[in-house]
């Protein structure tokens, strides 16, 4: 057994494995705090209880219908029930594409300063299901929030919390607020909650604005799953929600939603039972964190126009930084790269060039090699009878086959060049991410850092070993080679995870 882990594919399956559970178990939302936990919390129970209650019958409850009217009473009793002073906003309203109707939105003030900070959900359902996650969990989050906040002190900015009517049809109740509330002046910054699934972490996937400034208040989120990449592709999708609607009248904002399950989206299984409390539970931390920091902000410099490259670390952070931070940061790891990667590579005495350009070589050949191995891996298992499309079952095995081919693929390569240093493999091997990263950086920063941590992480691994004493064991040195890799793994595979439900 031990001598098959020593092969190149028995590593490699327990990296993909190892890298695979970490990343999937830090991906998903968190555990469901109890309806005893402190008042200032929020709690995904509380929250649930707050759902059933808000959902009824779990009839449809499309907007105009008698169903969306009990639910819109509830919502205002249970705001009055905190102690506010909840109105209903009534306005016929019409978008571009002709879509027009009656909507009633409930808006409520907890009063701070002149700026006002806005917590928007909607409360109609599509007609063909309940709409427990879109967008049920958000308005039951938006209420155990509401509870929260009215225990705070008294904010340094008005929060205004919108439970808007006819998003559905066609975001008509945030255009109604937009374009004919008296508080729509007021408005700032604008944290939007959505769902297109059943279950999953609570991403922030878009933003609007000037994404500097509103990068930094990402640091709050207690377990954050975002990145400037999900915010860049979604921008080009067809996709709108009613932070759409905040953009055009230049609100700066962030999108939330849960993309799990898409299969459940728009049908009779958005129920209570296939919604996952624990991406309620998500969605409350994250709208929650992000509502009181920019409650106690200084909103005026979300004006300041800078942009910004942030991505989080296995929910346990956002690393921001700006592009041209980016691109100084993929030149120096290019540079710690060249500099000691040749020092070891020619410390070595073997056929130095000759093994850089066959390293590099590998590291060309390795995409298209992964995908041939992929597609083996895929359809061989899938060639008789109904198995063709087996992988639409398991969605994760095909991802981590793509991962483990790759790692078993560049681990083979690695031995057949074994001749020419491990050094001289290495800085073959992690040149070619240098002009990626580079021209990633500079071209399109939302993506870059996907090639510039690797990078970085590759050029303080040279630096780091070329300081170390040439006593040190050859394993301390083999395990060190592998931290960009570890790297690399953990990035890629954290956007793989989720990519499907996010595209198609």
């Amino acid at each position: 057994m031990l001598e098959r882990l020593r092969h190149p594919y028995g590593v490699a399956a327990l990296l993909s494995l190892l890298v695979w559970l970490v990343v999937a178990w830090r991906s998903g939302p968190p555990s469901v705090r109890p309806d005893d936990d402190p008042l200032e919390v929020f709690s995904g129970a509380r929250a649930h209880a707050e759902l059933v209650r808000l959902l009824g019958d779990e009839s449809p409850h499309p907007m105009g219908s008698d169903a969306n009217a009990a639910v819109r009473q509830r919502v205002v009793g249970r705001l009055r029930e905190l102690g506010l002073s909840p109105e209903v906003q009534k306005s016929w309203q019409c978008n571009s594409r002709g879509a027009c109707g009656y909507v009633e939105n409930v808006v409520a003030v907890i009063e701070g300063g002149r700026d006002a900070v806005m917590l928007s959900v909607h409360y109609d359902s599509v007609p063909a299901g309940p709409g427990a996650s879109d967008d049920g969990a958000g308005v039951a989050a938006l209420l155990e929030i509401a509870r929260a906040l009215v225990d705070d002190q008294s904010p340094h900015n008005t929060i205004v919390l919108l439970v808007n009517d006819g998003e559905e049809v066609g975001l008509l109740g945030a255009k109604a607020f937009m374009e004919s509330h008296p508080l729509a002046s007021r408005i700032r910054a604008v944290v939007n909650v959505e769902a297109r699934g059943s279950r999953g972490a609570s991403l922030m996937f878009e933003t609007s604005g000037n994404s500097g400034p509103l990068a930094e208040h990402l640091r709050a989120l207690p377990r954050p799953q975002t990145s400037s990449l999900f915010s860049a592709v979604y921008e080009q999708l067809p996709n709108d929600t009613d932070l759409t609607v905040y953009r055009q009248h230049e609100v700066a904002g962030y999108n939330f939603a849960y993309i799990g399950d898409v299969a459940h989206y728009h049908t009779p299984l958005d129920d209570l039972e296939h919604l996952d409390r624990g991406s309620l539970q998500h969605h409350g931390d994250n709208a929650l964190a992000l509502t009181r920091s920019l409650a106690a902000a200084d909103l005026n410099r979300l004006d300041d126009e800078r942009e910004a490259v942030w991505f989080d670390w296995l929910g346990i952070g956002v690393v921001v930084w700006s592009p041209a931070t980016g691109t100084f940061l993929a030149v120096l790891g290019t540079l710690a790269l060249v500099i000691a990667g040749t020092l070891l590579a020619r410390r070595e005495r073997r056929r130095y060039q000759r093994g850089v350009l066959l390293g590099a070589l590998t590291m060309l050949l390795l995409p298209a090699l992964t995908v041939a191995g992929g597609f083996v891996a895929l359809t061989l298992p899938a060639s008789r009878g109904d198995a063709r499309l087996w992988w639409q079952a398991f969605p994760h095995l095909p991802l981590f086959a793509l991962v483990f081919v790759a790692a078993g693929v560049l681990l083979q390569l690695s031995r057949w060049l074994s001749p020419f240093g491990m050094w001289t493999r290495f800085l073959g091997v992690w040149i070619v991410w240098a002009p990626a990263a580079i021209g990633l950086a500079l071209a399109f920063p939302p993506a870059s850092y996907l090639f510039v941590l690797p990078i970085l992480a590759a050029g303080s691994t040279a630096a780091v070993a070329l300081a170390l004493p040439r006593r040190w064991t050859s394993r301390a040195r083999r395990t060190l080679v592998c931290v960009p890799a570890f790297v690399a793994m953990v990035m890629w595979t954290s956007i793989l995870l989720g990519l499907g439900d996010a595209i198609g």
